[in-house]
C-alpha cells in the first residue's frame, strides 16, 4: 500500500544563491537510512511535521530571478508543489532484499530530477522523503538537493528528527540530552576570497579553475579532454564492490608507532592503489586525489550550520609513486595532505563558483566525467550515526546511488549481521581487465574484498 502525505511549515524561508550553493546545486543526493525494528507511524508523521517547523528550508522550491537561482517557503503560487512524504508498507519484504530504487520517493519526483540531475531547477522542491515499512525495519529514503545540503547537513536533519520523535511523550526531565540547537543556514559570502582576480573573461574563468583549483572544463556528456590522459581507455569498464576489512586496516595502523594514521589515510590509499592498476594510464602521468573535507571545524562552524559546506583538497600523485609505493607510505602523504592544508583554497574555490554563476557556467561541466586519473573521495563514515535514534533503532546503514561512473567513491557503513561484523564500503569503476590484478592485490592484502557489481 502506497499513500503520501504534504506538510506545511508556519515558518518562512528564503535564499539567493552564492557560490556555496551553486557548486553543487545541479545534483539531487538520494538514498536511504536503514533501520532494524518497527516505527510509530503516527508518531513519525507527527515528528515530521514538528520538524519542518525548523526546517521549512526543505519545504522550499527554486526559481530563477534575473539570472540567480533563489529557494523559497512558501513556494511561489505559480508553482505546482507535490507531497513530501511517500509512505509505503510492505510487511512481507525483508530489508535486505530490498532495492535502492525502491525506498527512494520516486512517485514524487518531477521527471527532471529522476535521474538525480538537473540544469533546470525551476519550481523544483529542495527535499522529498519516503518511508517504507518491512517485515523486519524500516527505511528512511530522501531526495535532497546538494545547493544547501551536504552529507554534514543530512546527518544533522536526521538526526534532529529521531530526537523529536524519541522525546514525544516524556516528560521534559526525560528528554534526550543535550538539547539539539535550532540549524543555521550557512551564508556562503561570508567567506569569499577578496583578493581573487575579477576572471572577467569565461576563457580566463576557466584556466584560472583549472590551473589554480584543479576543475577542468569538460562539457557534460562529453569524454575526457585530450590533456586528462595520454592513453585513450580500450578496454570495457566494469563496476566492483569493495568491501574494507576494518579489523586488518586497525592492526596495519597500529604497526605505525611514531606517526599518527587514519583510517581514512589506509583507505583513499586502497582506493587509488586499485585505480592504478589500469594499462591504460602510464608511470609518468600525474593522478588527482580529490578528498571531501567537512570545512565546519576549520572555520569555526558546528554541525548544526546547514548548508553545501565541503570542500575537494586537490592531492597530485605520479602514477609511479602510487604504484611504487607501499600503502603506509602513501597514507603517510595523505596524512600529511590533510595536517597542513589551509582553508586558503576553500575560500578561493567558493568565490569561484559564485562567478561561475554569473557566467552561467553549469558546474557538472567541470565535474562527471570519466577520467583514469581523477577521483573523488566522499567519505560518510565520520559522523556519529548512533545519535541517529528513533527510541534507540539506529542506522545499520546507508545507501545511495553509485556514481562511480563519475569519478565519485562514497565511503559508507553497512552490516553484515550473519558475522555481526562492521565495514566500510564503496564503488569503483575500473577497466574489465584489471580485475584479476586488483583482486591478487585484494587477497595478498588482506585490507579488502571485492566483487563485480
Amino acid at each position: 500500500m502506497i499513500t503520501s502525505k504534504h506538510f506545511k511549515s508556519s515558518n518562512t524561508f528564503y535564499k539567493k544563491f552564492d557560490g556555496l550553493d551553486y557548486a553543487a546545486h545541479t545534483v539531487f543526493s538520494r538514498g536511504g537510512y536503514y533501520f532494524k525494528g518497527e516505527i510509530d507511524l503516527e508518531k513519525f508523521l507527527k515528528s515530521m511535521e514538528q520538524v519542518f517547523q525548523e526546517f521549512p528550508v526543505l519545504l522550499s522550491t527554486f526559481y530563477s530571478e534575473n539570472g540567480i537561482w533563489n529557494i523559497s517557503y512558501p513556494p511561489k503560487s505559480h508553482h505546482k508543489v507535490n507531497d513530501q512524504l511517500e509512505i509505503e508498507t510492505r510487511e512481507n519484504d525483508i530489508i535486505e532484499a530490498t532495492t535502492l530504487e525502491t525506498i527512494i520517493p520516486m512517485k514524487l519526483l518531477d521527471e527532471r530530477m529522476k535521474s538525480g540531475f538537473s540544469i533546470d531547477l525551476e519550481g523544483l522542491p529542495m527535499g522529498s522523503f519516503k518511508l517504507t515499512i518491512l517485515k523486519d525495519g524500516f527505511i528512511i529514503g530522501y531526495s535532497i538537493n546538494h545547493s544547501l545540503f551536504d552529507q554534514s547537513s543530512m546527518y544533522y536533519f536526521f538526526k534532529y528528527l529521531s530526537t523529536i520523535y524519541s522525546n514525544d511523550g516524556k516528560k521534559e526531565k526525560e528528554k534526550e540530552k543535550p538539547i539539539l540547537n535550532k540549524p543555521i543556514i550557512i551564508n556562503g559570502e561570508d567567506f569569499y576570497d577578496k583578493n581573487q582576480p575579477p576572471l572577467k573573461d569565461i576563457q580566463d574563468f576557466r584556466d584560472y579553475g583549472k590551473e589554480v583549483l584543479g576543475f577542468t572544463y569538460t562539457p557534460f556528456g562529453s569524454d575526457s579532454d585530450s590533456s586528462s590522459s595520454s592513453i585513450k581507455p580500450k578496454n570495457e569498464n566494469i563496476i566492483i564492490k569493495v568491501n574494507f576489512n576494518l579489523k586488518e586496516i586497525e592492526n596495519l595502523i597500529k604497526t605505525i608507532k611514531d606517526y599518527y594514521l587514519s583510517i581514512n589515510d589506509i583507505i583513499h590509499s586502497i582506493i587509488i592503489k586499485i585505480l592504478s592498476i589500469n594499462e591504460t594510464i602510464s608511470d609518468d602521468e600525474e593522478f588527482r586525489l580529490r578528498y571531501t573535507c567537512n570545512m565546519r571545524k576549520r572555520c569555526n562552524l558546528n554541525e548544526s550550520h546547514i548548508g553545501n559546506f565541503g570542500f575537494q583538497q586537490n592531492l597530485l600523485f605520479k602514477l609511479s609513486d602510487i604504484r611504487n609505493k607501499s600503502i603506509l607510505e602513501l597514507a603517510k602523504i595523505n596524512r600529511k595532505d590533510v595536517t597542513e592544508f589551509t582553508n586558503d583554497n576553500f575560500f578561493k574555490t567558493v568565490t569561484w563558483h559564485n562567478k561561475m554563476q554569473s557566467h552561467k557556467e553549469h558546474p557538472l561541466n567541470y565535474l562527471g566525467k570519466q577520467v583514469p586519473t581523477i577521483t573523488n573521495v566522499s567519505n560518510w563514515t565520520s559522523f556519529d550515526y548512533d545519535k541517529i535514534s528513533f527510541n534507540g533503532i539506529k542506522p545499520f546503514t546507508i545507501k545511495a546511488p553509485c556514481i562511480a561512473t563519475f569519478n565519485v567513491n562514497i565511503i559508507c557503513f553497512d552490516y553484515d549481521f550473519q558475522n555481526n561484523l562492521k565495514f566500510f564500503r564503496t564503488t569503483i569503476y575500473i577497466p574489465s581487465n584489471s580485475f584479476n590484478q586488483i583482486n591478487n592485490f585484494s587477497n595478498n592484502s588482506n585490507l579488502f574484498t571485492i566483487e563485480k557489481s
